[in-house]
């Protein structure tokens, strides 16, 4: 018996380690040893869900089943109450910010449409050679 105990109200209770440590070695031990019988490649059998090996066809009556006559569930009951949330957009809208997005977006817009009427894009453009893709 070792000096380790563990302290409770009532004091200290004195703790075998030694046979707390064997028991549960012991109980890995028998846990743990493999199956009679088993073989290398049972963990093989082990990696796909029970389920996935209904054929196909049942799956499909199955499914179709349900859809006719789908099962009958007992109502619903629900416990929880609606709770007042803060307005995720805030108190309001602020028009500089407004003023400040829609010139934002139309002087890429304007720039967008310059570019793309520009002489020399348009010369680069026509001088563009493509290439099909072999059949």
């Amino acid at each position: 018996m070792c000096g380790l105990g563990i302290v409770v109200a009532g004091g200290r209770v004195p703790v075998d380690v030694h046979a707390a440590l064997s028991a549960v070695l012991g109980r890995i031990a028998t846990t743990a040893a493999a199956p009679v019988g088993a073989t290398a490649d049972d963990h093989l059998a082990r990696l796909l869900a029970p389920d996935t090996e209904i054929p196909w066809y049942r799956s499909i009556y199955a499914s179709v089943r349900e859809l006719i006559r789908p099962e009958k569930l007992p109502p619903l009951e629900l416990t929880s109450r609606p709770v007042a949330v803060k307005d995720i957009w805030g108190e309001g809208t602020n028009p500089r910010r407004v003023a400040a997005s829609v010139f934002i977006h139309g002087a890429v817009f304007a720039s967008l449409i310059l570019i793309g009427t520009n002489d020399k894009v348009q010369k680069a453009i026509k001088n563009v050679v493509l290439i099909a893709p072999v059949p």
